[in-house]
């Protein structure tokens, strides 16, 4: 893990040499301020300020790699924030198997209702709508979407109010719920 402290005397030390930005993995940058003074002295001020920001985010990615529990924490427009807690899992243990999966409603497959639902709320579902919607906890209904994500069916978004959202760009399109109707040069 990197240090604010050692980051700060690399910069104090060695001004406009960029080692800090080298000790933060900024390989690029680094070399450019050595070359050019730390941008004519620009960069260097400037960094007084990204230093916390850069070894934060260089600390983050370390943890992602490391496997670790990580705190992310988002601002949405309504100056709101929350918190996203995510522990490192191996998929398998993330999904149960289909056959320990508990029963839906209508008795049809977890990926069916999930794309039902995905349409009828016109390509953004979240898990509440989901367990809502069909007999899985919110915790299943949240592995379930996620799952669908990691197949690349759907993409993972932050609402403005900061609620995760589930979006599927095949269902964006659609005004209604109703069925898309083929013309002729649709056919394959």
């Amino acid at each position: 893990m990197k240090s604010k402290l050692l980051a700060y005397i690399l910069w104090l030390l060695f001004p406009f040499c960029g080692l800090h930005r080298i000790y933060l993995g900024r390989y690029g940058t680094g070399i450019l301020y050595l070359l050019t003074g730390g941008l004519f002295g620009i960069g260097q001020l400037i960094d007084l300020f990204l230093i916390p920001g850069m070894v934060e985010n260089e600390n983050l990615k370390w943890q992602l790699r490391q496997g670790a529990t990580v705190n992310i924490n988002i601002q949405g427009q309504t100056g709101q924030s929350i918190s996203i807690d995510r522990s490192y899992q191996p998929v398998q243990d993330q999904i149960p198997p289909p056959q320990a999966q508990p029963a839906l409603d209508s008795g049809e497959d977890l990926e069916t209702t999930i794309l039902r639902l995905a349409r009828k709320f016109r390509g953004k579902l979240t898990p509440l709508e989901l367990a809502a919607n069909s007999s899985l906890s919110l915790e299943e209904a949240n592995n379930a979407l996620e799952d669908i994500v990691r197949k690349g069916y759907a993409n993972i978004m932050v609402s403005d109010a900061g609620s995760i959202v589930y979006e599927f760009p095949g269902f964006l399109q659609f005004d209604s719920p109703s069925p898309r109707k083929l013309d002729n040069y649709d056919t394959i």
